[in-house]
């Protein structure tokens, strides 16, 4: 195919993704409780609070996209390879570490809460935004989920890492490349790419939102 006709096509939704929330993402990251995480300054009672919160995440948006298997704008999209539901809980079942004997609260924060009744909404709506939040958490886990991986096992040498584990490397370099083939090949309006767009912002935003809450005292 010749080089011109390539340099015309327009940019798939997972480019259009990480361009439109490029700004909110480096935000994020440098928030709260994940800024003190990367620098290793984040307690271990606080990173296994972090991760009580995204199991709610993860089962609401698990439990919507479940729901919505059949519909054309998931197909592709490996729900079975990539659910961190079982991860999470396997790894919020290691004793705590010796660095803390801080019990784990049961408690959501507002931002999870706000977090998975939009979750909900969208898988009771089939709505084709909930292709945001596979971008937002799963390429996420895929990718920068892979440094903290690294990260955690040296912080915490007593907490389990399996929220971080998808097999091997050609194994996750599969799965980010299926991932972002299901999301290019979606077959969503004008309407609904826009939308996606709109919801991969909020979700970053309310990812702020919710280290800055977690943000250790």
């Amino acid at each position: 195919m010749p080089s011109d006709v390539l340099a015309d096509a327009p940019p798939t939704l997972p480019l259009r993704l990480r361009d439109a929330t490029r700004v909110l993402h480096a935000a994020a990251e440098r928030a709260g409780a994940m800024a003190a995480l990367l620098k290793g300054r984040l307690p271990h009672a606080g990173y296994r609070q972090m991760l009580a919160q995204l199991l709610a995440l993860y089962q609401s948006l698990e439990a919507a996209l479940d729901a919505n298997a059949r519909l054309p704008w998931l197909q592709g999209v490996d729900r079975e390879a990539l659910r961190r539901v079982p991860t999470l809980l396997a790894d919020l079942s290691a004793p705590p570490s010796a660095l803390s004997s801080a019990p784990l609260s049961g408690a959501l924060l507002p931002v999870t809460q706000a977090y998975c009744a939009r979750l909900h909404a969208l898988g009771t709506a089939a709505d084709p935004a909930l292709l945001a939040h596979v971008y937002t958490r799963y390429l996420g886990d895929l990718h920068g989920g892979q440094i903290l991986h690294d990260l955690v096992q040296r912080t915490y040498p007593q907490q389990g890492c399996r929220f971080y584990e998808f097999g091997d490397t050609d194994r996750v370099q599969a799965l980010r490349s299926g991932l972002r083939q299901a999301l290019a090949a979606a077959p969503l309006s004008h309407a609904d790419a826009e939308r996606v767009l709109d919801e991969a912002c909020w979700s970053f935003e309310q990812h702020r939102r919710l280290f800055e809450a977690l943000a250790p005292a």
